[in-house]
């Protein structure tokens, strides 16, 4: 009786441990690809009356497991705002014409080791904005591959230096100045002649 106990026991702890095995081998894992993003102008001058796009490259690195396709790319992105104010600008995911981020994806396709230009978010004034040095928070961009989520943040964080545009000074303004100027040098040569 104890020998047979001990080989339905051995029997049951088989037929427990193959069960689950087979469970694991059943149930696929979504393998997403290797990738890491970043802003691609960084640090650039932009003028305080003007759209501020915040370009980005998305790389699917070399040592990815499959390639990286457009279909991934769910649309959805976050931007902390940090130095840039609502009150100062509008702001729009992708290029500002709706053109989003998932949308300049479409029919991309990476290979290991390649990359894809893109615009995350346009910055449009919508008031006065002050010059100055102006860096915005963290930046996350979502895939999504069978409902399962895959999150990362930038590698960098945004920034720009903002000026006020120069005063253009009229041709025409500046040529009577000219004139004026040899016209008055030609008169006083003449009287001390």
């Amino acid at each position: 009786m104890k020998k047979r106990i001990k080989l339905v026991s051995v029997w049951v702890f088989l037929l427990l441990l193959t069960a689950n095995f087979w469970v694991i081998d059943s149930a696929e894992a979504v393998i997403f690809p290797d990738w890491s993003w970043e802003f691609s102008n960084v640090g650039q001058t932009f003028f305080t009356d003007e759209d501020i796009p915040l370009q980005a490259r998305l790389y699917n690195n070399i040592s990815s497991p499959i390639n990286f396709t457009g279909d991934m790319v769910t649309g959805g992105s976050s931007l902390f705002i940090g130095d840039f104010d609502f009150a100062l600008y509008d702001f729009k995911a992708g290029t500002g014409d709706g053109n989003l981020i998932n949308t300049q994806f479409t029919e991309t396709t990476l290979l290991p080791g390649e990359s894809f230009d893109f615009v995350f978010f346009t910055l449009s004034p919508q008031s006065s904005v002050p010059p100055g040095f102006y860096s915005a928070g963290e930046a996350r961009i979502d895939l999504e591959i069978d409902n399962e989520f895959n999150t990362r943040p930038a590698n960098n964080i945004f920034n720009a230096n903002l000026i006020e545009r120069p005063n253009a000074v009229p041709e025409p303004a500046t040529m009577f100045l000219l004139g004026s100027g040899m016209a008055g040098a030609f008169i006083r040569r003449r009287r001390k002649i």
